[in-house]
């Protein structure tokens, strides 16, 4: 005697299941990505405001002419790389004890390159991403 066996298919739960968790997670992702950039900025501004701030633009010469943050010194990737880097950062880091140094460039890839180095030189550092974005925020010179 040969037994028929019945599945049951539920194609269109496990459908909703699945729309449902891959909505959950892409919410999760953006709020993660939205609160992180905000609270950089909120931060920044705070540390600035208290004198605890030191921001510098890593962008290159010609990027620069764009404008730059208020208050931002200017130390382009181009001569982080350079042999006589740990000259330049000992002196920022005499010259701006117990501060952390902010770090942007256009778009916040070469401030995470040079956000390495600095901290490779002992100092205290954060990568707070682009200009195009910094800009709408922050006042700019």
């Amino acid at each position: 005697m040969v037994k028929e066996i019945k599945f049951k298919t539920c194609y269109v739960d496990e459908m909703k299941a699945i729309e449902y968790i891959t909505i959950f997670v892409v919410i999760f992702l953006v709020y993660g990505f939205v609160t992180r950039s905000f609270f950089s900025v909120a931060k920044l501004q705070e540390e600035m405001k208290a004198g605890r701030a030191v921001v510098i633009d890593v962008r290159e010469k010609d990027e620069i002419e764009q404008g730059m943050l208020k208050d931002a010194l200017w130390l382009p990737l181009s001569k982080l790389r350079s042999e006589d880097v740990s000259q330049e950062l000992q002196k920022l880091k005499e010259k701006y004890p117990s501060k952390t140094f902010y770090l942007y460039c256009r778009s916040g890839n070469r401030s995470g390159i040079s956000k390495s180095i600095f901290e490779k030189h002992g100092l205290p550092t954060e990568n707070i991403g682009g200009f195009n974005s910094l800009s709408r925020i922050l006042p700019i010179k």
